[in-house]
């Protein structure tokens, strides 16, 4: 009797058959595409924290120069101000000038005795007619109250005795203004003092 045992064939290897080899060369390009997105994701997060940090510099850059600009701006503005209130000034001046140059022009052509010494205090006038008038006012006002006391004298009477305001006499043109501007119009004081005024403007 034989050893062998009839019917029983020799154990092979099984065989990976075309239908079994399929899923894995998918699976093998799967995870290749998925490393290609992979490097792919991450070059491009790298791009944006590089774009990220150039924004964030542009920003830095334009808040700075829009500083630069606002305190530029305010500083031009200062200097503008500055030049406009000095214009204003030398207007000023300019105008005040040009109108003590018609008080002296017109004065000059009245020819009144002792007008030049009292043009500060004359008020100015807007043209050489109107200046004309308040130089000729203020000189018939003047030689009223001259010829007025010059009377007064030829006729031996020296007036009421007159109380003159307390302190030093006046020593100029405005100030002697002054002293007659705080006295009553037509007061006796009022006009003692524009007596005073007149003899202080045309001594020496």
């Amino acid at each position: 009797m034989s050893d062998e045992i009839e019917g029983t064939q020799p154990q092979q290897t099984p065989v990976a058959s075309p239908a079994d080899t399929v899923p894995v060369a998918r699976l093998n390009g799967a995870m290749s595409k998925i490393q290609e997105l992979t490097l792919q994701l991450q070059a491009a997060n790298a791009t944006i924290a590089q774009k990220d940090q150039e924004i964030s510099r542009l920003s830095g850059d334009s808040m700075q120069r829009e500083a630069a600009l606002k305190n530029d701006v305010s500083e031009r503005e200062k200097q503008y101000l500055s030049l406009q209130n000095e214009a204003t000034q030398s207007k000023s001046q300019i105008a005040e000038l040009q109108a003590f140059k018609l008080k002296v022009a017109t004065a000059s052509k009245l020819n009144i005795p002792g007008i030049m010494d009292i043009l500060d205090v004359v008020p100015a006038g807007k043209d050489e007619a109107e200046q004309t008038i308040i130089l000729q006012r203020f000189g018939t006002f003047a030689n009223g109250v001259a010829q007025t006391r010059e009377k007064e004298l030829t006729a031996g009477n020296t007036g009421p005795v007159i109380t003159q305001p307390s302190g030093p006499e006046p020593q100029t043109s405005e100030a002697w203004a002054a002293r007659v501007n705080a006295l009553p119009l037509g007061s006796v004081e009022r006009n003692a003092a524009m007596e005073s005024w007149r003899k202080f403007t045309f001594k020496g």
